[in-house]
């Protein structure tokens, strides 16, 4: 205590050594534009004069870089920001490795925190929260007053980017003390301003629990830095989440998300009041608690950050919103990397459901992530991991609750029925008695409603897919099921018994089968088309015929079979009544015009139709496709959208601008269509692939996605 008191005493000025940090670095300072400077284009002379001026910093001893950021935060504080050039030299500076006494760091925190409330305050801040980052002393006393009126500068600012705000608050985590192992529990690290800090904090209020648990985890959640989790972040996540206490509250921190009900708050760029469940503030805690997730190996994981995925998507004014798209996208990737089959399932769900395009590219690269981890492609692992939905293997469910008994089970029409137990077998009518029993049959009938659903949108995509199994493979996926072959009974199917190079039950790949059996109906290998029946023998348009005992199976394509194979399973399904769960033998066929061989790498075949453009913009968002929205305001009037093809490893992009758009705009009504092509996936720089080369399923759904859209959305629909 004396020496702190001592400390206390110290009636050294607060002000940095000023003519040392000139003496090293007042030539480099001074050649950095001043705040006042007019923010020109850069001449070739400018540049160069740059490249020079970074090489020299960087090569210069951390100590002159560290007098550089001084002198140039001393001079933010004297003209009220730094300039555009100020902002974009010292961003090369951040490499430079040195420390900072906490009066340094006093100093640089409470210069920029009487900073005027602007965006060139921004970038201030953020270099001086990372400058006290690096200080040899993070318990000093006058530190502490520092970070404290530091802090509060930031809270009320406005005028904060939420990257910045993020990378502040990180900064300044750094600085506060670990509590020892007999501290309380330590919630410094919680801003109280939305409705799940409201619960958190509640339930933090009344731990009865070890702390040191709960200290170790917050600390642990507050330390993460990057847009992703580093492996070294998860192991030590995964030694933290060792202790009981610590899952329990990861567990909290999580089901908050969910179970919070939203705070009115002051929105931070100041207009008006925003119903918030999490802030910008604890976004980042959320987001880090949605990675440790990952490495949690227990049943209500899945749950919670499913639950937090919804909870983000489906916000409202009334329901209450998180502020910032970490949270939810962090908790996709965690759901990737757990894996589990219901961590896949909810990750089906969301790439069946979301309307979001980031939402969907998360997903399926969570998809991707979980299938690499289990050796198979997304596809397969989907197919692997299809919700039985609580069905037995006769595809029927028994809800029982006290006397009273129901049975849900997929009628002919593929959609879920109900009978009930009576005293003459299973009816339709409830009984009188069923009111306790109803909700529980309305939940699994919503469950298995739901897996049907998502079942005819995974078999519909592999419409696209050159996917072969082989036979033995097949029967269990798709013949055996009590889902999926509620689906696959409707579908026609082309079998070889011929052409298999695999053991039973082993995956077959394209490349294995011959030419015969993929592009052929019936080729010299015994090829036939067929649809399973409930016997588990084939319908086929020459009669009833056994399935083969090896061979492989793929599914059927009206592109790749003769007119006369096609008109033929048309007339046998409307004589025979049966509707199948998606179109397949009526499905709308494309291929190449003599026009685009000639063209070579474009389809121009709807090219300057005038389409309606929200409707347009709607309907590729709910068809799986992604796209940037015009926005005349920021002088967006040209936009494609596209759709992925994994397997293939193609995307294609469909073209339009903006017509009839006039100053002022403040939305795009019409647009006029462009040009198809198709590129590499993962090609930014989008260079088109020639047609003939694109794979005739690739092409054929791709182009029926577009018509679909160029004949709801023309204008004379309109």
């Amino acid at each position: 205590m004396l020496r702190r008191w001592d400390e206390r005493a110290d009636d050294l000025p607060d002000e940095p050594d000023w003519i040392d940090h000139t003496e090293r670095a007042g030539e480099l300072a001074g050649a950095v534009r001043p705040f006042s400077a007019r923010a020109e284009l850069y001449s070739a002379d400018q540049a160069a004069a740059i490249a020079q001026w970074v090489e020299t910093a960087l090569s210069a001893p951390p100590d002159v870089v560290r007098s550089l950021l001084f002198l140039l935060i001393r001079r933010a504080g004297e003209e009220g920001g730094w300039s555009h050039d100020a902002s974009r030299l010292v961003h090369h500076l951040r490499r430079s490795r040195f420390s900072v006494s906490a009066r340094d760091a006093a100093y640089v925190l409470r210069t920029s925190a009487s900073l005027p409330d602007t965006w060139q305050a921004s970038d201030v801040l953020v270099c001086a929260s990372a400058l006290a980052a690096r200080t040899d002393a993070p318990g000093h006393w006058r530190l502490e007053r520092a970070v404290a009126e530091f802090t509060g500068s930031v809270t009320d600012r406005k005028y904060v980017p939420a990257a910045d705000r993020s990378r502040i608050l990180r900064n300044l985590r750094q600085l506060r003390p670990r509590p020892g192992p007999r501290a309380p529990v330590d919630t410094t690290a919680i801003a109280a301003n939305d409705g799940w800090s409201a619960v958190v904090l509640a339930e933090l209020a009344g731990w009865a629990g070890p702390a040191d648990p709960v200290n170790a985890l917050l600390h642990h959640l507050s330390s993460a830095a990057g847009s992703r989790p580093t492996r070294k972040w998860l192991a030590a996540a995964a030694e933290v989440l060792a202790a009981d206490e610590a899952r329990q509250v990861l567990r909290i921190l999580l089901e908050a998300v969910a179970s919070a009900e939203g705070v009115k708050a002051p929105d931070r760029y100041g207009w008006g009041l925003v119903n918030l469940v999490v802030s910008g503030q604890n976004a980042d805690l959320v987001r880090t608690a949605g990675w440790a997730a990952a490495v949690v190996k227990e049943d209500w994981a899945v749950g919670a950050l499913a639950a937090v995925v919804s909870r983000a998507l489906s916000g409202t004014d009334d329901s209450g919103y998180i502020e910032s798209a970490k949270v939810p996208h962090a908790c996709i990737a965690s759901l990737g990397m757990l894996g589990s089959p219901d961590a896949v399932a909810a990750l089906r769900g969301l790439l069946g459901t979301a309307t979001d395009a980031q939402v969907r590219r998360q997903a399926g690269a969570a998809l991707s992530v979980a299938a690499r981890r289990s050796g198979l492609r997304p596809g397969e692992l989907a197919e692997r991991l299809v919700p039985r939905a609580g069905l037995d293997s006769g595809g029927e469910r028994i809800v029982a609750a006290g006397e009273v008994t129901a049975r849900v089970r997929v009628a002919g029409d593929g959609e879920p029925e109900v009978r009930w137990r009576g005293r003459r077998g299973w009816v339709q009518r409830a009984p009188a008695r069923a009111a306790g029993a109803e909700p529980m049959v309305r939940a699994a009938v919503r469950e298995i409603g739901e897996a049907l659903a998502g079942e005819r949108r995974r078999l519909e995509c592999l419409l696209a897919q050159d996917r072969l199994w082989s036979v033995a493979q097949w029967r269990e996926l798709y013949g055996e099921h009590p889902v999926t072959r509620v689906i696959s009974r409707g579908l026609v199917w082309v079998f070889d018994g011929g052409s298999c190079h695999g053991g039973a039950g082993d995956a077959v790949s394209v490349d294995a089968v011959s030419a015969d059996a993929v592009t052929g109906e019936a080729g010299t290998g015994g090829a036939f088309t067929g649809m399973p029946s409930a016997d588990g023998r084939l319908v086929t348009l020459d009669g009833m015929r056994d399935l083969p005992a090896a061979g492989t199976v793929r599914l059927w394509h009206p592109v790749r079979a003769e007119a006369g194979e096609v008109a033929a399973w048309r007339d046998h399904l409307l004589a025979c009544g049966t509707r199948q769960p998606f179109e397949q033998a009526f499905r709308e066929v494309h291929r190449l015009t003599p026009q685009e061989r000639e063209a070579q790498l474009y389809s121009g075949r709807h090219a300057g139709q005038v389409l309606c453009y929200p409707r347009l913009f709607a309907l590729a968002g709910e068809h799986g496709w992604t796209a940037r929205y015009l926005d005349p305001l920021e002088g967006g009037t040209q936009s494609t959208a596209s759709r992925d093809f994994p397997d293939a490893r193609l995307t294609v992009v469909f073209g339009h601008q903006a017509l009839g758009v006039q100053a002022g705009d403040l939305q795009v009504d019409w647009c006029a269509a462009g040009q198809v092509i198709f590129c590499k996936a993962g090609d930014r720089a989008r260079k088109p692939v020639r047609l003939d080369k694109v794979p005739d399923l690739v092409f054929t759904e791709a182009m029926r996605d577009i018509g679909l859209f160029v004949s709801v959305t023309a204008r004379r629909e309109c």
